[in-house]
């Protein structure tokens, strides 16, 4: 059975989209994280005040839906500055049936690697399987 988590990664200059894949089966963990989309603030760079950051916000939620829908995916985990995390739960509205997670933390500046390493660590995403040694 193949599990989905759609990740979005945020401060409020800029945001990544994010689909985790995790299928096991008796044989074998398929374990993948792919960036989907990102997301640029670029009123921020103009100036700072909490209109520009909610209008963010918006767009933001409005992408993490979508995707969420688009691939089916059944959780929703959001990283963000607690600043963006604050707007972000104002506006997100989860599709039926799905979950979400929060982790007040800003990791939009990490590597696929690095993310997945952390988001392993705050226990929002499975550890990595193990690779099978060959003899």
């Amino acid at each position: 059975m193949t599990q989905r988590t759609c990740i979005a990664i945020a401060d409020a200059t800029r945001a990544r989209l994010f689909i985790h894949e995790r299928e096991a089966t008796a044989e074998r963990t398929r374990d993948e994280l792919v960036e989907h989309a990102a997301l640029v603030n670029p009123a921020r760079h103009l100036t700072a005040n909490d209109q520009v950051d909610d209008g963010f916000a918006r767009l933001l939620t409005e992408q993490i839906e979508a995707l969420a829908a688009n691939t089916r995916a059944r959780r929703i985990v959001v990283c963000a500055s607690p600043h963006m995390l604050g707007r972000v739960r104002r506006y997100l509205v989860r599709p039926r049936g799905t979950t979400c997670d929060e982790l007040p933390k800003d990791l939009v500046q990490l590597g696929p690697t690095e993310l997945r390493a952390q988001l392993a660590a705050h226990g929002m995403l499975p550890p990595l399987p193990e690779r099978a040694s060959v003899p």
